[in-house]
């Protein structure tokens, strides 16, 4: 009987078909797995942006509005100064034409302008200087159809006027 004490060498042999098996699985699992992390940072990054813009047009909504509001208040102004060109009342005209035609023992206590007419208020010693100034008043180019709201006597009389007023005092 013979004995080889001697180790036989043996060749490893490379199983091509096992690692190739285990490289494909391995790549399997780690593209989807890939393709998912790829997927979840650009939802996260999508959503920031989403957020950023969201932002963006929630100070643009609000800067609309106040130019909506601004651009109310513009057109209010334009139909005002609109108005007040056509009505072509030439007011320091008429207070200064009030002071002409308002009487020694007068004092005016209110005087209000609007629109297309006047209206006073005030007290007098007694009704002649009321007379006097609802006379001057419709004597006046500026007045027209000035009647007398209330007339108080107690110690002094107490008046309330209303006119009409010419455009241009014509």
């Amino acid at each position: 009987m013979r004995f080889n004490f001697l180790e036989e060498k043996k060749q490893a042999a490379v199983n091509w078909s096992r690692i190739f098996f285990t490289v494909l699985m391995a790549i399997i699992i780690l593209l989807p797995t890939l393709h998912y992390l790829n997927l979840y940072t650009e939802q996260r990054e999508l959503k920031r942006e989403t957020a950023a813009i969201e932002d963006q047009l929630a100070e643009i909504r609000d800067e609309r509005m106040e130019f909506e509001e601004l651009k109310r208040r513009i057109e209010y102004l334009n139909i005002l100064g609109e108005e007040i060109i056509s009505a072509r009342y030439y007011w320091d005209q008429v207070i200064l034409e009030q002071g002409y035609v308002i009487p020694e023992l007068l004092t005016l206590r209110n005087l209000e302008i609007q629109e297309n007419g006047i209206h006073l208020s005030g007290i007098a010693d007694n009704n002649d200087p009321v007379i006097s100034l609802i006379n001057q008043m419709e004597n006046s180019d500026f007045f027209f159809n000035v009647k007398i709201e209330g007339l108080d006597r107690t110690q002094e009389v107490n008046f309330k006027l209303n006119a009409r007023i010419n455009g241009r005092g014509e």
